[in-house]
């Protein structure tokens, strides 16, 4: 898999041009551009181990390419708010992002079933203890990113409620700030997984309905929508999806012991990235394929000391490398 626009997406339009909208050949058959937010960067939804691609949407949109018979195509933009432009000027076929239904996207917009019925949550930190819901704010701030369904919810209840909307960073995920500033929006599948391994902040109850969260398509692609409709309505709550659902949102374990593990913005593996790349060159080695075995021998710690009595970071067995090189020597020849 391969990051960024890819071969075999669409080019961005001339103009004002739209796409060309609803076509087999290009959506139900060879490629399926999927266009999704950062996959490195440790949120809740995406936690990624060194080395692998992983997340929630990714590894359902895999399956749902898989049951098509069609190769995924990853198409990352570089911010949320830029989701939509990507999708409407033919950079993607879809998005798979987590994001909820709203009246607003659904003017130019169409939406899959379902496959996630969340709440809204105003979320403030751990030690105030005065906001109990949206009537509390009063005279107070809460910041959100415009391009949220948070920003649509707010601005229905701040002129009666008095309060103001600060708008952050279109760069900005919701985890990353949750507990730093004195309110914000969050929804209850992320507001559970932050809880898990943050205790400062808290849940001052929903803004209202439960809200739906769908995959998202131009209007008139209407045989790929048929299509994903059939697959979230066949995958929901089915086995593949509760175990999707338990090994993102609900191992509180896992989430835990890996949140400094994981690849940064950047696509950094390791603290040993640079020298890794060095050496494997030189013996035509795939330099993630090393950095990853690193991450099982030893999770990166220099002090760790193997069973034979190695200690460094790649603290395997000599018969262990020597299995690694007779395979790549076989696949060679």
């Amino acid at each position: 898999m391969r990051i960024g626009q890819e071969r075999g997406c669409p080019p961005k339009p001339n103009g004002n041009s739209r796409p060309a909208e609803d076509s087999k050949a290009r959506n139900l058959s060879g490629e399926l551009c999927f266009s999704h937010g950062e996959i490195t960067w440790p949120i809740p939804g995406k936690a990624n181990f060194p080395g692998e691609q992983l997340g929630f949407e990714y590894e359902v949109a895999k399956e749902f390419a898989k049951s098509l018979g069609v190769r995924l195509e990853i198409v990352i933009p570089p911010s949320r708010e830029a989701l939509l432009e990507y999708l409407a000027t033919g950079k993607g076929d879809l998005i798979a992002a987590g994001m909820t239904r709203t009246p607003e996207r659904e003017k130019s917009f169409a939406f899959s079933a379902p496959y996630q019925f969340v709440s809204e949550l105003l979320i403030v930190p751990a030690k105030d203890t005065t906001t109990h819901g949206l009537s509390d704010l009063k005279g107070k701030t809460v910041s959100v990113r415009k391009s949220s369904s948070y920003y649509e919810t707010l601005s229905n209840f701040k002129d009666n409620l008095g309060f103001k909307i600060d708008l952050l960073p279109e760069d900005l995920e919701t985890e990353e700030i949750t507990g730093k500033i004195p309110a914000t929006v969050a929804d209850s599948n992320i507001v559970q997984l932050e809880l898990t391994y943050k205790n400062k902040i808290r849940s001052a109850g929903p803004l209202g309905d439960v809200v739906e969260i769908g995959w998202v398509m131009r209007k008139g692609q209407r045989d790929l929508k048929t299509a994903i409709d059939a697959f979230i309505t066949k995958l929901y709550k089915a086995t593949f999806y509760n175990l999707m659902v338990s090994k993102y949102f609900k191992d509180a374990k896992r989430t835990r012991t890996d949140q400094k593990l994981r690849a940064d913005k950047g696509g950094r593996l390791s603290p040993y990235d640079d020298l890794v790349k060095k050496h494997s060159r030189t013996y035509e080695f795939d330099w993630r394929l090393i950095t990853s075995q690193m991450y099982q021998e030893s999770g990166f710690d220099p002090k760790v000391k193997s069973w034979v009595g190695a200690k460094r970071p790649n603290a395997g067995d000599a018969a262990h490398g020597t299995r690694v090189e007779d395979r790549r020597c076989r696949k060679s020849g």
